[in-house]
């Protein structure tokens, strides 16, 4: 059943927005695609006819350039109606419960002896550093 807000679309004549944007991220660029290849043969058969060898090349790779245009508009629209029936699945679902299992590991096993140290030393580094830049009062 369309939704509300698909029912208002089609009420106005007016596509839902993911047929919106289809238009301007396929089928405009696909006919300007076809445009031009077509423009480019056209130029190029004449270029060929007038007695240029190397044109008859471009007369046959024009028209690949297009199909290759259609080629590649047809996978995507197979992907999108694809996609449209296949729930959305965080790819990174697996790898974040991994780094958190391997956190939580880390965490329990039992603290480094030196390490400890190591911080402890350090620790004090600082708090002598922040006692010695500490502003003195001159009275």
């Amino acid at each position: 059943m369309p939704s509300s807000a698909n029912r208002l679309w089609q009420a106005d004549g007016m596509a839902p927005p993911q047929r919106q944007r289809n238009l301007w991220r396929l089928h405009v660029p696909l006919a300007v695609a076809l445009f031009v290849c077509g423009l480019a043969t056209f130029i190029e058969f004449n270029r060929a006819a007038d007695g240029v060898g190397r044109a008859w090349v471009y007369t046959i790779q024009w028209p690949m350039f297009g199909l290759f245009a259609v080629w590649m508009w047809v996978r995507y629209r197979r992907e999108a109606k694809e996609e449209q029936h296949t729930p959305r699945v965080n790819p990174f679902s697996g790898m974040v419960a991994h780094w958190q299992t391997n956190v939580a590991e880390a965490e329990a096993e039992a603290e480094d002896p030196e390490l400890a140290a190591w911080q402890r030393h350090v620790a004090e580094l600082r708090r002598q550093d922040a006692e010695r830049m500490a502003p003195r009062d001159p009275a």
